[in-house]
């Protein structure tokens, strides 16, 4: 299977941001929509709007203490401007999460469409299970660690032309 887009690459053009102070999935979704660095085509609070109408319908947490809010729907972004932006959460949240655990990393992924949009979910819902990527993720890492990290697991993907095994 070919990578569709590379998350090292989105999570470089969308940064990281530490400390943000929530105590809701509303207050976290609208403060990191102030914090994302946006291309000129977005107009925030647009952005803002979807994120809570998709927050709305179904938790965007996906378990172990991670949730990746988006928008349902495609915003104006290009191959060139989409991105993922991770927030480390100052306290965790509760975003209603089916294991229970509150968050305290969030995933904003922004796509150019559709088909971008799932392989960047299926890859962040993989990453998800691996013990590694958790412990990297416990120590709020440096944006220039964590997207070697994702190089690295990137790199392992293509020689192989498959997804790595998850960490047990």
């Amino acid at each position: 299977m070919k990578r569709i887009v590379s998350l090292a690459d989105l999570v470089s053009r969308g940064g990281l941001g530490y400390g943000l102070e929530a105590s809701t999935p509303r207050e976290a979704i609208e403060k990191a929509c102030v914090l994302v660095a946006l291309p000129e085509t977005i107009i925030r609070a647009g952005l803002c709007r979807a994120l809570l109408e998709r927050e709305a319908l179904l938790s965007t947490a996906i378990g172990r203490g991670i949730a990746l809010p988006h928008p349902r729907n495609p915003l104006p972004f290009t191959a060139e401007t989409q991105r993922v932006a991770i927030f480390f959460t100052a306290e965790p949240i509760d975003f209603a999460a089916l294991d229970g655990q509150k968050v305290s990393v969030l995933f904003l992924v922004l796509s150019a469409d559709a088909r971008s949009h799932l392989g960047v979910l299926a890859e962040l819902a993989h990453l998800s299970r691996r013990e590694d990527f958790h412990e990297l993720l416990s120590r709020k890492p440096a944006a220039e660690e964590l997207i070697a990290w994702l190089r690295n697991y990137e790199a392992g993907w293509n020689q192989s032309g498959l997804k790595p095994e998850a960490t047990r």
